[in-house]
């Protein structure tokens, strides 16, 4: 996707801000807006904030690398996936070499202007993971061609109180089909367990990246 102009450019980082993600880095405003050259895109990225609608910074993250498939798809009828190798996973995708990156977030101002949503600010400490929920939205579900995605914050009762998961995709039609969506955060098996255990009790299918 490649919007056409400045004004579309704009809308579509602080829309994307706004309603589906936390965070989003240099690299993946670029990948949002479809402009060919970076350094344009941070251009934009610091106007935006010279308006008081995006807060800049850099983080140390250790670059997404989400492959082509989910690492688990599951649903209420099927077997358990092995929890200890998902942890293992997980240990070895965190322990991966950390870069800095440029990362945008929106302001109190931007959200309450722009937001149907109203994502919160991210914390510190969820800043990493945010960055790789971020590039599975773009990446993955953006536009996909059956499911709406709906970021946690936007839940509501979609979901049961627990261990909710970091985004869900929503079918259409009068009974949708509801998938949750969870990135594989530097957990161990016990917390991917919980995690299985509340979607089985709930009949809840859902996939993990």
């Amino acid at each position: 996707m490649t919007l056409q102009n400045t004004s579309d450019m704009n809308l579509e980082l602080l829309k994307v801000l706004t309603n589906s993600v936390r965070i989003l880095t240099a690299q993946q405003a670029q990948k949002a807006t479809g402009e060919p050259v970076i350094e344009r895109v941070k251009n934009r990225l610091r106007r935006l904030q010279t308006k008081g609608l995006l807060q800049l910074s850099t983080a140390w993250i250790c670059p997404p690398d989400l492959g082509v498939a989910p690492l688990v798809s599951w649903g209420s009828h099927g077997p358990p996936p092995s929890f200890k190798e998902l942890a293992r996973t997980a240990y070895r995708r965190w322990s991966a070499e950390r870069l800095p990156e440029m990362i945008a977030v929106a302001t109190a101002e931007a959200r309450n202007l722009y937001g149907a949503v109203k994502i919160r600010g991210p914390r510190e400490s969820e800043t990493a993971h945010d960055v790789w929920v971020a590039e599975l939205f773009l990446s993955r579900y953006a536009h996909h061609p059956l499911y709406s995605w709906l970021h946690e914050d936007g839940f509501g009762e979609t979901f049961p109180e627990g261990n909710r998961a970091d985004a869900a995709l929503i079918g259409s039609g009068k009974n949708p089909k509801v998938i949750a969506v969870e990135l594989l955060g530097n957990y161990r098996s016990g917390k991917i367990e919980q995690y299985h255990n509340y979607c089985q009790e709930h009949g809840i299918s859902y996939e993990i990246w």
